[in-house]
């Protein structure tokens, strides 16, 4: 590939990238909205998760085959409402799926 063709799949990876992020975020607020009409959201716990992260070009890295940080990362959201010691909290260590 070219730098030109090379930098024209970063973009277009960028974009369908930022499309899925949109797609997600949808998604959350149409459970949160039925969640709400329902009268379940003051009973629920929602979590979220994903199995990777993605490199998006971060140390020259299309996607995520390798073990950068970028890459092995990957977000956790836990909404509940109940209001507790951890609320609007944020873990500065890694939480690990390890169950030994």
């Amino acid at each position: 590939m070219s730098k030109v063709q090379l930098a024209e799949y970063e973009q277009l990876s960028k974009s369908l990238y930022r499309q899925q992020l949109q797609f997600v975020d949808e998604e959350l607020g149409r459970t949160f909205e039925a969640l709400e009409a329902s009268g379940r959201l003051k009973n629920a716990i929602v979590v979220m998760y994903a199995n990777h992260g993605d490199g998006l070009y971060d140390n020259r890295v299309p996607n995520h085959g390798v073990s950068y940080q970028s890459c092995v990362s990957v977000p956790l959201l836990i909404r509940q409402s109940i209001v507790g010691t951890m609320a609007g909290k944020r873990l500065a260590s890694a939480v690990t799926s390890d169950s030994q």
